[in-house]
């Protein structure tokens, strides 16, 4: 915002604060400080606030957010959709990531047990693959969202298991 612009603003807000518009003390000796969001005065009474939201309003928004039964399982839909687009983006980028530590594992360990290791990370990261194709197939049979989250929550434990087992390795 350019200077002048700025002490315009000011200028116009002292106005209306003088003319007692903005809640300050009228008079030419009300001292008023523009912030982000409008005024306030510095001596004197504030400004008066906006009128707040009854609460009673506010609850039964937050109940009705809150407990709408009938779209949690599309929700969760969304919630797992999100979850598989995520999983589908870092395909190339998990194996290579697990190839880098199977090499750099070989600096201690064996290269059959870095291997192993690789297999076990790439297997499991299949299986979470397959799990995320034949949830997105159209052809395959609806299933429930539970159905789904234990099915992704088995195959990321999965996958937790064989990185884990990194420290293993050697």
């Amino acid at each position: 915002m350019p200077a002048e612009a700025r002490d315009d603003r000011i200028e116009a807000t002292l106005r209306q604060a003088r003319a007692g518009r903005l809640g300050a003390p009228a008079g030419p000796s009300a001292a008023v400080r523009v912030i982000a969001r409008g005024a306030t005065v510095q001596q004197g009474t504030p400004v008066k606030p906006a009128k707040p939201v009854p609460p009673v309003e506010v609850r039964a928004a937050r109940t009705r957010l809150s407990q709408s039964a009938h779209d949690k399982p599309n929700y969760d839909l969304e919630l797992l959709q999100l979850f598989i687009r995520n999983e589908m983006q870092a395909l190339p980028t998990i194996p290579l990531l697990a190839v880098i530590f199977s090499l750099a594992s070989m600096f201690w360990a064996p290269v059959t047990h870095a291997a192993l290791w690789l297999c076990g990370v790439i297997i499991a990261k299949l299986f979470l693959i397959h799990a995320a194709r034949v949830f997105e197939d159209p052809k395959a049979p609806k299933r429930t969202p539970d159905y789904w989250l234990r099915r992704f929550f088995v195959a990321e434990l999965l996958s937790g298991i064989a990185w884990a087992g990194l420290a293993f390795v050697g």
